[in-house]
């Protein structure tokens, strides 16, 4: 297992990155004319249009493979846990009239950042002002876009730091 484990990573950080990088370089000296590419991920689905002088000229790549998607799931699982168990402490802190202050909003914006979910206001509401969030949301509804802390990665702002 060790050596098919070191093959694989040797593969990853050696020849497949490797490969990635003059990929890089051969598309923006062939790509003369901008091109529509399709994006449906991380909650932006649509058509940009994207030409040689909109790529980076510095970037880095970096290849996981499959132990980064269990890195991943290992990580999400430990927030998981971790907050789980800070609840349970603030129940019972609460309970001894001890009251730990928790922001509920930040811990549940960051299992959606952690699940790689970029629109969480449009699943999260308020209780009320006090909750943290733009006053005049009603409870029960959605967040507007660009409320403090809730991702706004949509087309429109892709294509706005882009310049389209």
């Amino acid at each position: 297992m060790s050596r098919v484990d070191d093959f694989v990573q040797g593969q990853l950080s050696g020849p497949i990155t490797s490969i990635l990088y003059k990929e890089f370089e051969i598309i923006r000296r062939v790509m003369s004319a901008p091109q529509d590419i399709h994006v449906d991920q991380g909650g932006v689905e649509g058509w940009l249009k994207v030409a040689a002088a909109d790529l980076p000229d510095d970037v880095h790549f970096t290849v996981y493979g499959a132990a980064g998607l269990l890195n991943d799931r290992q990580g999400f699982e430990n927030l998981s846990v971790a907050n789980n168990q800070a609840l349970q402490i603030m129940g019972a802190a609460a309970q001894m009239g001890q009251p730990i202050p928790a922001d509920f909003l930040r811990m549940v914006l960051e299992i959606y950042r952690r699940a790689n979910i970029n629109n969480a206001g449009s699943f999260i509401g308020t209780a009320g002002p006090s909750s943290g969030v733009p006053a005049g949301t009603e409870a029960g509804t959605a967040l507007p876009p660009g409320a403090p802390g809730i991702p706004t990665n949509t087309l429109a702002s892709v294509e706005a730091a882009v310049g389209i």
